[in-house]
């Protein structure tokens, strides 16, 4: 006898689950064929949201709805394979990933085993986050969302069921969460990626539909055979054209989300009614409709094999990846075949929930384990005294210390920092490399009173938008300049800043393998780097001229060099290598690397003879080339920024020349 859990089975809606997994796979496997493949996990989501909710309305009406029995289905669904995935991803990171990449997949781990991916990923997201590509479990931040929906759905609906305004709650839901969506995706785009507040309305649009069909507002009673199929068809339409279009650079998932889910939800809600019309004999086929059965475990598999390569080292070809996708639908089949199956249909479903719930419970201890081991190395060991030196103050430190004029402005600034109560008499402006520099000026110079201004992301020019990922940067900037201005006893004025605004390729490997660098940021909506150069150049001149005129001594140092490896990497590898790490740069790279930058640093000096220019590459690179120098006293603490030993070796170079100028300063006046 069927139970009212068992709603009629489709085999279209399995052939939609496998047009989204092969989205996602796509996207990441051969993300420049597919670069808006990853609406396939909106798609899911509407999927989800539809049948979810019809198993819950049906359990409603026949009066077999139990919270316990959900849970329990949910958990006989999701948990086996789960468990499986990730403990063979912590395993593998374990043996053959570098240590930052252990610690971020247990520590992943962890919050997946409490529903709480996306919450994790969302928490850690900023300028300094691990590139996406080194986090093995990052597909897992979808299942949070889901998960929490379940956590929240079934006991909403229950109070709601009976309402004669259900259709128009749902609706008014739905817009809410897509207006929150759109309004906040450029101010706090990881908060409307990740937390289901901005997702509720794809998954609510899935629910309407169940909703609409126990009022039997279904397309059969609404269109005929012939508009169903036109339906269906531009509901596939429309997924298709937004995987193709689509890509990283767009808001997402705002209004540009609506396509692929109006999609979705059109080929669900007319495809029962449209079935003798071609694509619903395309998704009703064999194959499609078994991808779309073990869609999930494909889903869950796919990206922890291409990404865990990554963490141990190994740059992957089209081949490769192609090969390791093919190893992931093998891993899905047996997975669906002798884990997921048995675990849904065993005959002792108590059993196999508590099976399943333990084999969860264990991977997360593993991963607690894991984590606290790669999170506290001991001080003693190799490892412990490396991440000590590679330790960074955080942003707070030292903001007792910033003027209330810029700690209570707003936008408000991510450094402002000083070393004691005096009046500071000399500024390191500029984004968080200006922020590297301040440690050693500020402990290497007791004649004066430093103090760091400026913003992650935001260079110290005016009247330009560079947007990397952060907002309000000319904001920022403009007011922290007015304030130099204004300050009679700052005399002393370092400009530092990242070097490479102005180009459109990634070199340092967080922004090489993130989701943030050169090739992501736009200076006035343009990513191009001619335009971007003369943008750039025309921002810094700005504010070089203002500073000038306004009596300051001004210094500008130029960028360190980018590293494509990670320091930390090169002093601790891993477990078992897989792969030889050339910890060092040619000079010359470095410098050819650095053209466009050092040409415009080189104009603004013949524009401006007093601006000091200082050049790093003495006190960082040595005959063999540019490294992240001794594991005793690295230069480095990641792929772009300097460590504090760092700091204070370069500080050094810009001493010397600010000295000399004052000296020179000094000596013309007659001192």
């Amino acid at each position: 006898m069927r139970t009212a859990s068992q709603v009629d089975w489709r085999a279209d809606i399995d052939g939609l689950r496998a047009i989204a997994v092969l989205s996602v796979v796509a996207y990441h496997a051969l993300p420049s064929v597919l670069p808006g493949g990853f609406v396939g996990v909106d798609v899911f989501f509407v999927i989800s949201g539809y049948l979810i909710t019809g198993i819950l309305i049906k359990e409603h009406q026949s009066g077999q709805f139990s919270l316990r029995r959900f849970y329990e289905r949910r958990a006989r669904r999701l948990f086996p394979a789960l468990a499986l995935v990730m403990a063979a991803t912590i395993a593998a990171t374990f043996l053959f990933a570098y240590p930052a990449a252990v610690r971020q997949t247990a520590k992943l781990a962890v919050a997946s085993s409490f529903s709480a991916a996306n919450v994790a990923l969302w928490a850690e997201s900023g300028y300094f986050d691990a590139g996406s590509h080194l986090k093995p479990l990052l597909n897992l931040w979808s299942l949070g969302v889901e998960e929490q929906f379940y956590l929240v759905w079934p006991l909403l609906l229950a109070a709601l069921l009976r309402s004669r305004h259900l259709v128009a709650i749902v609706v008014s839901g739905c817009l809410l969460s897509l207006a929150g969506a759109e309004i906040l995706n450029h101010r706090s785009s990881a908060a409307v990626f990740y937390l289901p507040t901005f997702r509720a309305w794809e998954l609510g649009v899935g629910a309407l539909l169940a909703i609409l069909e126990r009022k039997n507002w279904l397309s059969a009673h609404m269109l005929s055979r012939t508009l169903c199929r036109r339906a269906t068809e531009i509901g596939v339409l429309l997924i298709l054209l937004s995987a193709l279009f689509l890509n990283s650079r767009v808001p997402f998932p705002g209004l540009s989300a609506v396509p692929a889910v109006l999609g979705s939800a059109l080929v669900i809600w007319a495809g029962s009614n449209s079935s003798n019309g071609m694509i619903s004999r395309t998704l009703s086929s064999g194959p499609l409709v078994y991808i779309g059965l073990i869609s999930y475990p494909l889903y869950l598999w796919h990206w922890p094999l291409l990404s865990v390569p990554l963490t141990a080292g190994i740059r992957l070809g089209d081949p490769a990846r192609a090969l390791l996708v093919v190893l992931a639908f093998v891993l899905s089949a047996a997975t669906y075949r002798w884990l997921e199956t048995p675990a849904r249909r065993s005959s002792d479903p108590m059993r196999a929930t508590l099976v399943a719930c333990i084999a969860l419970a264990a991977v997360a201890m593993l991963s607690i384990a894991v984590y606290w081991n790669e999170r506290q190395p001991a001080a003693s060991t190799v490892r412990g005294r490396i991440m000590s030196e590679l330790d960074w103050p955080g942003a707070d430190a030292g903001r007792n210390w910033c003027p209330e004029a810029l700690r209570n402005d707003s936008p408000g600034l991510g450094y402002c920092r000083g070393a004691g109560p005096d009046r500071p008499n000399a500024v390191v402006w500029g984004d968080s490399h200006a922020d590297h520099l301040y440690p050693g000026l500020s402990a290497g110079d007791p004649t004066r009173d430093w103090l760091l201004i400026g913003h992650m992301s935001c260079p110290p020019t005016i009247g330009i938008d560079v947007a990397a990922d952060q907002p309000d940067c000319r904001a920022r900037m403009t007011k922290t300049l007015a304030w130099i201005e204004d300050q009679k006893d700052i005399q002393t004025v370092v400009i530092g800043f990242f070097g490479h605004y102005a180009d459109d390729t990634d070199v340092a490997k967080q922004h090489r393998d993130g989701p943030v660098g050169p090739s992501e940021t736009s200076i006035n909506g343009q990513y191009g780097q001619v335009a971007k150069t003369s943008l750039f150049e025309s921002g810094l001149d700005r504010a070089v001229s203002r500073l000038v005129a306004s009596g300051k001594s001004v210094t500008i140092v130029i960028d360190v060099p980018e590293l494509p490896f990670l320091p930390v990497d090169c002093f601790v590898p891993p477990r078992i290598p897989l792969a030889q790490l050339r910890c060092k740069v040619p000079t010359a790279d470095v410098i050819a690397r650095q053209a466009s930058m050092r040409d415009i640093v080189s104009r603004l000096a013949a524009k401006y003879p007093d601006v000091k220019v200082v050049d790093p590459l003495p006190a960082i690179c040595d005959q063999s080339g540019c490294g992240p120098g001794p594991a005793s006293q690295p230069v480095y603490r990641d792929s772009h920024h300097l460590s504090k030993h760092g700091s204070s070796e370069v500080a050094k170079l810009i001493l010397e020349s600010v000295n000399q100028d004052q000296r020179l300063l000094h000596h013309r006046d007659g001192g």
